[in-house]
């Protein structure tokens, strides 16, 4: 387990493979015909790009919230809740400063009722059809929107149970799923269907101590085995709802061992490409360039798509997304910023 600068090194590594999955998705999905094999490959890399994403997420603000917790005797909602509003509002809000005066001027075609959608978070809402350029930010919708009542759910389960309280919601959260998806209500399964990976990250955030040890025994060809069949399988969630209701759980352990085996027992080759230095920077990057990706993968092109992604988002991430990270932390009292501890792994408080 690799901690450099208040960060987890091996999420950053997985960070990367998941907008790099992404990318890839976007560039090929309007090549392809939707019935030609590599469509439905590129689809499934990069919904489970997305899914990746969510369970990282949802095992940092869980660890934050355990350790706090343990320092503290408390969680504070009020500093979780500045700490999300200067991770994700600023760059997010400049991007789509930037699409609408881009739509403004003529160069992008984006409605004043897909700006509010998105701005408002609320593109994931069944039946909400977004255009291109902001399609993607039902997945920042799905994550805030879990992060609403997320810090009071924990608060509240601190004072019972946390593990029965969460695995329990888990379930529950399946199970409304599953019964939408089997009355073909996929629109309104959707939001279901994605929480459970956030779910899922913060179940392995709270047994990790006894889970960690599993995974580092487990052998790496076994979890890359489970990730091809993860990756080849997530085509027939879309064409196939009573498919996917099987399919939840098995992603979901799918990736929450991936990522324990990565943090806790990565060796070799997959350590080496975790740690790569351009890896690294993509994935210190990830969430600039999950947002400016949009606006060049509609028409994708050899040499100006990565130029393009890239000039952005580290404009973004440089003189947006860093300064303003920099600046929430005054507004978070000292004693929530918790130092990093090697046999924890746990990542800086503004993640």
């Amino acid at each position: 387990m690799a901690i450099t600068s208040n960060r987890l090194r091996e999420l950053d590594g997985l960070r990367a493979i998941s907008v790099l999955l992404v990318i890839i998705d976007h560039c090929v999905r309007h090549e392809l015909p939707k019935t030609d094999l590599y469509y439905n490959l590129c689809a499934g890399a990069g919904s489970t790009g997305v899914f990746i994403f969510f369970v990282i997420s949802g095992y940092i603000i869980t660890k934050l919230f355990i350790r706090e917790q343990e320092k503290n005797q408390r969680v504070s909602i009020i500093n979780f809740y500045l700490r999300r509003i200067f991770r994700i509002i600023p760059a997010f809000y400049f991007y789509l400063l930037v699409v609408f005066m881009l739509s403004y001027f003529g160069f992008l075609k984006v409605t004043h009722r897909e700006l509010f959608l998105a701005g408002g978070f609320l593109a994931n809402l069944p039946f909400v059809n977004m255009g291109w350029f902001v399609v993607h930010t039902w997945s920042l919708a799905t994550e805030e929107q879990f992060y609403l009542f997320f810090p009071c759910v924990f608060i509240l389960a601190m004072s019972f149970s946390p593990r029965k309280t969460f695995i329990f919601s888990w379930f529950l959260l399946y199970l409304i799923w599953g019964w939408l998806a089997a009355l073909h209500y996929d629109g309104a399964a959707g939001p279901f269907f994605h929480i459970s990976y956030i779910m899922s990250g913060v179940i392995i955030s709270i047994y990790e101590k006894e889970l960690k040890n599993w995974a580092c025994k487990c052998n790496f060809s076994i979890v890359a085995t489970f990730v091809v069949i993860d990756f080849l399988w997530v085509p027939g969630v879309i064409n196939f709802p009573h498919e996917g209701i099987l399919y939840i759980p098995f992603s979901c352990f799918v990736i929450c061992l991936l990522l324990l085996k990565s943090i806790h027992g990565s060796t070799g080759l997959w350590a080496g490409f975790l740690l790569n230095p351009v890896i690294q920077w993509t994935g210190l990057c990830s969430y600039s360039i999950y947002l400016w990706q949009e606006m060049f993968t509609l028409h994708p092109s050899f040499i100006w798509t990565p130029i393009g992604i890239i000039g952005c988002s580290a404009i973004s991430f440089y003189f947006i997304e860093k300064p303003l990270n920099r600046i929430g932390r005054k507004f978070v009292s000292t004693s929530t910023v918790l130092p990093v501890e090697n046999q924890n792994g746990i990542v800086s408080a503004c993640e």
